[in-house]
């Protein structure tokens, strides 16, 4: 979450407004596409996005990955850092919910996109509102 605090540091905080409507159609292509199967991969880490600003994994997140199996367990490793856990799914508010045995509560993801290979999240994080604004980017 560093590079959060160094863009509202350089540019303070930055609110973009939506230039163009969402089209229905696409939005509920991409509900539909949201399933169990099609989110049952391996999921490289691709890049980060704030707004405007992308940024390539640092070295040390070089081989990131979220693995999501259809049993609905999943590994991943952050950093260096390998997790495992199980993992369940809300379609209509387009949640992701990771639990580690060893933790209580979960970590709530936002799917943002969702194709065959690519998948773009969001962690919500109620105490962290800017967290939704960077998106990560996973590849396939």
């Amino acid at each position: 979450m560093w590079i959060i605090a160094i863009i509202i540091a350089l540019f303070g905080p930055l609110e973009v407004p939506v230039s163009r409507p969402l089209v229905p159609s696409s939005v509920n292509r991409v509900d539909t596409f949201i399933t169990v199967k099609n989110l049952s991969r391996r999921w490289e880490l691709d890049k980060y996005q704030y707004l405007i600003f992308s940024e390539l994994p640092t070295i040390e997140e070089q081989g990131d990955y979220l693995y999501l199996n259809s049993d609905m367990t999943f590994s991943s490793v952050s950093e260096g850092e390998l997790e495992t856990g199980k993992w369940r799914l809300d379609v209509p508010q387009k949640r992701l919910y990771l639990s580690q045995a060893e933790t209580t509560g979960a970590l709530v993801l936002i799917i943002h996109e969702l194709s065959p290979n690519r998948l773009v999240i969001s962690i919500d994080d109620p105490s962290d509102a800017d967290a939704k604004k960077l998106k990560i980017h996973f590849k396939n």
